[in-house]
């Protein structure tokens, strides 16, 4: 395992989305999907939770008035027994030395960030770089039907597109020139497509890739 980029999202049909986007000759292992210098791997909905009261103490376990209510000095988590397996491989992954780069594709709300902290936690993540994955739709399908649907109701008077929901150049690089052409295609009479991105993304992608999503009409990136 050399590869120095992890993707990683809530469930392995996700984890195949993001795979096909990236556009990279993925092999596919016991838990994850592994390309010369990616690793696309998953979470099965929840790998670690709160442990319930008993961990803290037997007497817990049977509710009882004079033992409520309980709050402990320190929270305890512990993994979830049926999702051991896929724990302990996707916690050898995030933890390889040679992984210097962790995308966090979980759902964006609250309850995906909260699956994929935790798995980190119990793993002891530490010294990576971490970025969140910030769009609602987390599949090329359900981006492009979004695109569609907007495209039909208001096509012809678009003038302006804009990539929002925080970082759009944290998404690859290939799915981001389709989603250009795609653009281009439906929204015929649009003079300018923006979008907001982070100064360590920008650096993250090459000299060729900046350049080709400027040939295929992202016009500008507010910083």
């Amino acid at each position: 395992m050399a590869a120095s980029t992890v993707f990683i999202s809530e469930k392995p049909s996700v984890a195949q989305e993001f795979a096909a986007a990236l556009g990279e000759n993925f092999k596919k292992r016991d838990g994850y999907l592994e390309s010369e210098n990616t690793i696309v791997t998953w979470c099965v909905g929840h790998l670690v939770s709160m442990s319930y009261p008993e961990a803290y103490d037997a007497r817990y376990k049977k509710w009882a008035l004079s033992t409520i209510p309980f709050i402990p000095d320190k929270f305890r988590y512990e993994v979830i027994g049926s999702v051991k397996k896929q724990f302990s491989i996707v916690s050898k992954i995030l933890t390889s030395p040679d992984v210097k780069t962790i995308y966090i594709c979980t759902d964006s709300g609250r309850e995906g960030e909260y699956i994929y902290r935790l798995v980190a936690q119990q793993a002891g993540v530490k010294d990576k770089r971490q970025l969140r994955v910030w769009i609602d739709s987390q599949t090329r399908e359900e981006i492009l039907r979004d695109l569609e649907e907007c495209s039909a109701l208001y096509g012809e008077y678009v003038r302006r597109v804009f990539f929002a929901d925080g970082d759009a150049l944290i998404v690859p690089t290939p799915l981001l020139l389709e989603l250009l052409n795609y653009v281009k295609e439906h929204f015929p009479y649009a003079e300018r497509v923006t979008s907001y991105g982070r100064a360590s993304n920008v650096l993250f992608k090459s000299e060729e890739e900046l350049k080709s999503l400027a040939q295929a009409g992202l016009d500008m990136v507010y910083l």
